[in-house]
C-alpha cells in the first residue's frame, strides 16, 4: 500500500498493490493493481471486497474440483465397461462445450448472488 513515487518499486514487489490518490501524485496509483482515492476507502477494499473475492475463490476451486472429477469418473466408469477399449465416452463437441454450457452458468450466478453477510456487517465485525 502506498501512496506516492517513493512507494512504487513496493507497490510493483508486492502480490496485490494498492495506491492512493493523493497530494503526492498518481504514480503509486499508476503502478498498482488496485488504486482508491483516500485512505478511508482502504478499509472497505479489504474487509468487505477481499472477504467477498477470498470466499468466492475457495468455492471456485472446491466447485473445479468436483465438476472435473465428476466429469472423469463417467468416463472411467464407461472405460471398465467396455472392457479398457479406449473408446470415447464423450463426443467431441461435449467435451469442448464442457466448460463453458455445463459449468459455467453456475459459476456467474455464484459470483453475482453470493454474499455471505451485508457490507456494514463485514466492515463492523472483521
Amino acid at each position: 500500500i502506498g501512496d506516492g513515487a517513493n512507494d512504487v518499486d513496493m507497490i510493483q514487489t508486492a502480490h496485490v498493490g494498492v495506491g492512493i490518490i493523493g497530494p503526492e501524485g498518481v504514480q503509486a496509483a499508476n503502478a498498482a493493481d488496485y488504486a482508491i482515492g483516500r485512505f478511508r476507502f482502504l478499509a472497505r477494499l479489504l474487509l468487505v471486497h477481499g472477504r467477498d473475492n477470498y470466499r468466492r475463490m475457495s468455492k471456485l476451486i472446491v466447485y473445479m474440483f468436483y465438476k472435473n472429477i465428476c466429469l472423469v469418473f463417467a468416463q472411467f466408469l464407461f472405460s471398465v465397461y467396455t472392457g479398457w477399449t479406449g473408446q470415447k465416452f464423450y463426443i467431441e463437441l461435449a467435451a469442448q462445450t464442457f466448460n463453458l454450457v455445463y459449468t459455467g452458468p453456475g459459476i456467474i450466478a455464484l459470483a453475482l448472488f453470493d454474499r455471505d453477510c451485508a457490507p456494514d456487517t463485514a466492515l463492523r465485525f472483521p
